[in-house]
């Protein structure tokens, strides 16, 4: 056992030998946020009609929280429960789209970055239903599900977008969907983590 960050690492030999292999990934900042993924590179930019970037990674690629935070919604899309939908086929524009997906709420890790007091993160297209349920806490980067190609997707990737402002409805406990791309202040992610390449 060993101590990295306050978090406990654990590790043990699975084939008698005394030998470790240890792939660390990079995903800190240096600040109070991370990246979403060890991935730097982007398939789809921001912009007004695409409220988010598109991160291209091999399905069960790790999902890391972009800053402390709590869980404010989460969707479940491989079973048979698609919000504002009753019968498919499933509209371009319903919820069904976001496939797997998770919501958390932060206090703004960064006010020089933009102004605001909290940001709201979303993780789309998760490859399983997600374990964290409203109301919990999460830390900065902490493993909160797994790459997919769930929803409205053509390959596995991460749609990650990033609001930024005063909005009650993004402060951390608040719990329920709100949608970011009509509601919210959306930002480019890239102000926050300028380590992306297309």
């Amino acid at each position: 056992g060993s101590s990295a960050d306050g978090a406990n690492v654990y590790w043990a030999s699975n084939n008698g030998s005394t030998s470790q292999v240890w792939a660390f990934e990079d995903i800190t900042t240096g600040g109070g946020y991370t990246y979403p993924t060890s991935v730097r590179k982007i398939s789809q930019s921001y912009s007004s009609n695409h409220p988010g970037i598109d991160i291209p990674a091999t399905s069960g690629t790790p999902i890391y929280a972009f800053a402390d935070g709590v869980v404010a919604f989460r969707q479940n899309c491989s079973a048979s429960w698609h919000p504002n939908d009753t019968n498919p086929p499933y509209s371009s524009t319903s919820m069904q789209t976001m496939g797997n997906c998770l919501v958390i709420n932060h206090y703004n890790p960064d006010s020089s970055k933009a102004s605001g007091a909290y940001a709201k993160t979303i993780y789309m297209h998760m490859r399983d239903n997600p374990l964290l349920a409203a109301g919990a806490t999460v830390r900065k980067g902490q493993l909160i599900g797994y790459v997919g190609n769930t929803g409205r997707s053509t390959g596995a990737h991460l749609h990650f977008a990033l609001a930024v402002g005063s909005n009650a409805n993004m402060k951390p406990g608040y719990a329920g969907w709100v949608s970011i791309n009509s509601a919210l202040p959306t930002i480019n992610p890239r102000i926050y983590l300028p380590g992306y390449s297309t």
